[in-house]
């Protein structure tokens, strides 16, 4: 015989409350909640720090990218005065607007003007792009500069070696003032009146690879307080290494492109001559 067996459930009590769980879309028993004030304070302090270690280093690839653009710029230019002396088998003069008789445009006369074609008429390549308190955004604004006594000079950004390192031993000797120095134009300011200008040959300058060109400058400074700029003294005035951290781009007669601190530069006078000699006696440029 066999045994049914039956199983009775227990029985409900009536009296407890059922269970009722709502439904968040979260899991049972995990509590949320918002940060507290000092969690907020800990994360804005780590943010703090992050940017103080992140801006230096940001800011010193943005003055790097100004350099290599500049440099671009500088190459460009220094392609285009390799073709003018190839053309013409002479380095163009610094040129002065002050010149008689005055041209119809004084801003042909300077050495920038003379390769602007070589450069498909393209001043953008004569703008270094590191801000600088005398150049702007605007590159006809950069392409030339009046000084205070209302004399024309040639671009903000890049400056022609004109004198070197100043006047030859010769030139002292001779009592000269506004001719033999040592840069690639060796008798400036002779157009300055009826004198013919004079041109420093190609075969002239003894070591093209090593001779500057053009350098990264600042000609906004003026040195004995007449207003006068002196575009023209690279070497002794305009070489300051504003732009690019204490550093200076420039350019040889053979077109390459050089970056180094501007105590480098200077201390390498033989660099600037084109008879390639330091001239330690030489006497700075005035004009």
């Amino acid at each position: 015989m066999k045994e049914n067996l039956v199983f009775l459930s227990a029985p409900r009590n009536p009296q407890a409350p059922s269970r009722v769980v709502a439904s968040t879309g979260r899991s049972p028993g995990r509590v949320w909640r918002g940060f507290t004030l000092i969690e907020l304070l800990v994360v804005i302090a780590i943010i703090a720090t992050l940017a103080t270690l992140l801006l230096p280093a940001l800011s010193r690839a943005k003055l790097t990218a100004y350099r290599i653009n500049c440099a671009s710029n500088l190459r460009q230019v220094a392609v285009s005065l390799r073709i003018y002396v190839d053309e013409f088998q002479k380095y163009p003069i610094f040129g002065d607007s002050r010149r008689t008789p005055a041209p119809a445009d004084l801003r042909s006369v300077f050495w920038d003007y003379k390769i602007l074609g070589y450069a498909s008429n393209n001043k953008g390549v004569f703008r270094c792009p590191a801000p600088r308190g005398t150049n702007t955004s605007d590159v006809n604004i950069n392409w030339t500069i009046v000084d205070g006594r209302n004399v024309t000079w040639p671009n903000r950004s890049y400056g022609y070696n004109a004198a070197g390192v100043g006047l030859g031993e010769l030139a002292i000797l001779q009592g000269g003032v506004r001719g033999g120095n040592l840069g690639l134009n060796p008798t400036l300011e002779t157009g300055y009146g009826p004198v013919p200008p004079a041109y420093l040959k190609e075969f002239q300058v003894v070591a093209p690879a090593d001779m500057l060109a053009v350098v990264d400058y600042e000609p906004a400074i003026d040195d004995d307080g007449d207003n006068d700029y002196h575009a023209d003294a690279v070497y002794a005035l305009t070489l300051t290494g504003t732009h690019h951290n204490g550093r200076a781009n420039g350019v040889f007669c053979d077109a390459h492109v050089e970056c180094a601190r501007t105590n480098v530069w200077k201390a390498a006078r033989e660099r600037w001559n084109y008879d390639h000699q330091p001239h330690s006696t030489a006497i700075a440029y005035f004009p």
